[in-house]
């Protein structure tokens, strides 16, 4: 299934909801899906997103 993650909370950002996104993200990738995340920019664009972080692919969308 592809799934699109609609959310304001992700990594690098640190807390509770990036963690809980991060599990249910790695879940339904070990399960086979497809995951993309929507997220908006980071404020800071010296905080890029580590390997740990899962990202593959990073692309901007213009709003």
């Amino acid at each position: 299934m592809r799934i699109l993650l609609l959310t304001d909370h992700w990594a690098p950002e640190i807390g509770a909801p990036q963690r809980r996104w991060a599990w249910l993200a790695a879940g339904l990738v070990e399960r086979g899906h497809e995951l993309a995340v929507l997220t908006p920019s980071r404020p800071d664009p010296a905080r890029r997103p580590r390997p740990e972080h899962g990202a593959e692919h990073l692309e901007p969308v213009a709003t």
